[in-house]
């Protein structure tokens, strides 16, 4: 195996600048036959066909490489926004900042099948001048092993000409070829059984469909070659088409008849007709500047930050929305590039050590009040897990997210438990103030007023600068949305080795405002694993991390199934314990200590009122009832503190996916039983089948986190 070390992929970047490379994954997909053509010989139409689908194809790799030039130069203008080193300053600059200074990367992703997917590749590597300024990559996924795809020299298989099995060959040795992976497809699903019976030739559509899926997984942009009145096959161009447009991929479509080439692009499966006929129609020549105009906005689009371009239609509330975000979004992705420092509370190491104190004194006094016996999940703590995130370049970015997201979490933390624990103190100061001047027949005596007055004006300065601070800062909004990022990270660990990525996943419609899809956060981890290999495999003693040529088969399932049980899951199942019992801690402890201080508030009182009746006791009767009147400040103090740290809601979350998460471990652990089994019968895609179900459960762990993030901004400091 040969090691990769000069794509785009490859994490050079020193510490300090951690920023993507600029780089788009274009899937190639296409007609493997025009013009009515055998497998046996190709026809002078046929011919005519491709060659007009070629010179398409050049024209819109050098759109492509044009418009991903134009994104790098696109300005970016903001107000002045608020610097923690010096004041305020404007954002001005282009979107190159937030990338790395490598060259831009253009990777193509294809199934080298014969026909339009050489044709793309073949166009994307000679396209000459028009992508001078732009690396271009290939990355193969091939449905089946190398003796049925395209087959061994003299056994080629007949989807393949020799010259296409040549080509195939050829593409594959080519330097800008990155990676080749091949899939476990079963070709003869039976042996004993002819190729063209119906069982082999579903064996062999199954693996044509994980094969293209895996490309369209990984895909920002696909390009579709084909004759749109020819009629579709099973897993064919059409129908992955419509997957890409139902997965909200755009799809440009080069579209050939024996006389002209045409191109059209879709950004959503309503733009596109339904007839193949109309469609045509409907598309542009390759001279027309209305689909150039449509490819490069679709470019921007996919590659700009957020809340960077003006729609046609704008009111002056949703402008200032959109400029707002645009200005947290230039905000956050400085911050996280380490242009600019952290809030000074984040950073301070007196005022974080402080926060911590004070979290973990409210946590401690929690824990030692709450019914031990009555916590839902397991008495016994879930064994540990190495779930370390060590793949790069994923594990930088989430160590850098994470780190952030601790940072401010325990900043917000503390000043609210602070802020609630002060109005407590206040309210107190100004209970004994008052008692104090009873005790001295109305008039406070000085000893008393200097102390207990000044704690009482201390302590409101205190919170109003705690929310004062805390809202400009918006701890809690940073917290979350750097958590959620390193949320999106994490699963890469597992799902990166298997070829997929981590899924979007939709909110419901109330949340539509507050959506992280539609965030720098998901921006930045698509921008990431565009400049991620595309397949990691996870480094052994006797094998690379990055391998050029990599084959997939029912051990490799067995392993990726096995990593992810007892790594991933585990480690998510031993957090959610932690968390929900910490989340139980402080709803059940804080909710007890109430309950004792109401108790000591009725003892206190009804003393109090007992002991008026008796003059010479009345200075006790006074202190009673002043203490009687301060607990209940305390009181509301805790019940703030339980509802700003949601434990309820969270308890009954961890709760939740504590126990989906060790459904879905016990149903990993059975399918490695079936995948060990001498007498499974095995009939191809072990490796993507189980690609798809790591996908799946990454989107459940997503979604969670999805949701915490939509509400956790509400939760401002207040000051008490």
């Amino acid at each position: 195996m040969n090691d990769v070390s000069a794509d785009c992929g490859s994490d050079t970047r020193a510490a300090g600048h951690l920023k993507p490379h600029c780089a788009l994954n274009v899937a190639v997909v296409g007609n493997r036959r025009f013009a009515k053509e055998t497998d046996a010989e190709p026809n002078e139409n046929a011919n005519r066909m491709k060659d007009m689908a070629a010179d398409a194809c050049k024209e819109v790799w050098g759109v492509i490489a044009a418009a991903m030039q134009s994104v790098l130069e696109r300005p970016i203008e903001v107000p002045p926004i608020p610097s923690g080193s010096c004041g305020c300053e404007p954002a001005r600059g282009t979107m190159r900042q937030f990338f790395s200074e490598e060259r831009p990367c253009l990777r193509i992703l294809t199934n080298l099948a014969a026909g339009a997917d050489q044709i793309g590749a073949w166009t994307a590597l000679e396209s000459g001048p028009e992508l001078s300024d732009v690396q271009v990559e290939l990355v193969a996924v091939l449905p089946f092993p190398e003796e049925d795809y395209p087959g061994l020299p003299g056994k080629r298989q007949k989807e393949f000409r020799e010259e296409e099995a040549e080509s195939l060959r050829k593409l594959i040795d080519r330097p800008q070829m990155r990676q080749v992976i091949r899939l476990d497809g079963r070709y003869q699903a039976d042996a004993p059984l002819p190729p063209d019976d119906p069982a082999n030739r579903a064996a062999q559509h199954q693996a044509y469909r994980q094969a293209s899926d895996m490309i369209l997984q990984n895909a920002d942009l696909l390009l579709a070659i084909y004759d749109p009145v020819a009629s579709g096959r099973i897993a064919g161009t059409q129908e992955l088409v419509g997957q890409a447009l139902a997965q909200e991929i755009p799809v440009v479509a080069v579209l050939v008849s024996e006389h002209e080439a045409r191109v059209a692009v879709y950004r959503t499966a309503d733009r596109r007709p339904v007839d193949g006929i109309v469609e045509w129609g409907k598309s542009c020549s390759l001279d027309d500047s209305v689909w150039r105009e449509k490819l490069c906005r679709r470019v921007s689009y996919l590659m700009c930050v957020p809340n960077l371009f003006t729609p046609s239609k704008e009111t002056n509330v949703e402008k200032k929305k959109r400029i707002r975000g645009l200005v947290e979004t230039v905000m956050r992705l400085r911050l996280f590039f380490e242009e600019e420092p952290m809030h000074p509370a984040c950073r301070c190491p007196i005022r974080s050590r402080v926060s911590r104190w004070v979290w973990g004194i409210m946590l401690a006094v929690a824990t030692r009040f709450a019914a031990q016996d009555r916590f839902a999940l397991a008495a016994e703590p879930p064994a540990e897990a190495n779930d370390d995130i060590t793949i790069a370049p994923y594990a930088r970015f989430y160590e850098r997210a994470s780190d952030l997201a601790g940072a401010y979490m325990r900043t917000y933390r503390g000043a609210f438990v602070l802020a609630f624990t002060l109005a407590g103190v206040a309210v107190a100061a100004a209970v004994a103030l008052m008692a104090s001047a009873l005790l001295a027949h109305g008039q406070s005596p000085g000893w008393a007023i200097l102390p207990l007055g000044g704690l009482k004006l201390g302590v409101i300065i205190i919170l109003l600068v705690l929310e004062r601070t805390s809202r400009k800062a918006r701890y809690q909004e940073h917290a979350a949305d750097f958590r959620y990022l390193a949320e999106l990270l994490r699963p890469m660990q597992w799902l990166a080795p298997v070829g997929t990525s981590a899924p979007i996943v939709e909110l419901p419609a109330h949340y539509a405002s507050l959506d992280p899809r539609q965030s720098w956060m998901q921006w930045l981890f698509r921008a990431v694993t565009r400049s991620a290999p595309f397949l990691v495999v996870p480094a052994g003693p006797s094998q690379d991390a990055l391998r050029r040529q990599i084959s997939y088969g029912r051990s490799d399932a067995i392993q990726a199934l096995e990593r992810a049980a007892s790594q991933w899951v585990q480690g998510q199942i031993r957090y959610h314990w932690e968390n929900g019992q910490k989340m139980y801690w402080i709803e059940n402890g804080l909710e007890r200590i109430g309950k004792k201080l109401l108790w000591i508030i009725l003892v206190c009182a009804c003393a109090a009122l007992g002991l008026e009746m008796f003059h010479h006791l009345r200075p006790l009767a006074i202190l009673l009832g002043a203490l009687a009147a301060a607990l209940p400040a305390f009181i509301a103090a805790l019940g703030g503190i339980v509802v700003q740290t949601e434990a309820k809601r969270l308890r009954i979350r961890s709760e939740a996916m504590h126990h989906r998460l060790t459904r879905a471990q016990g149903q990993m652990r059975r399918e490695i039983e079936v995948l060990n089994d001498a007498g499974y019968n095995l009939q191809g895609g072990d490796t993507w089948r189980i690609a798809r179900q790591l996908r799946s459960l990454a989107a459940v762990m997503i979604g969670e986190t999805s949701d915490w993030r939509a509400l956790y901004p509400m939760h401002d400091v207040r000051p008490g």
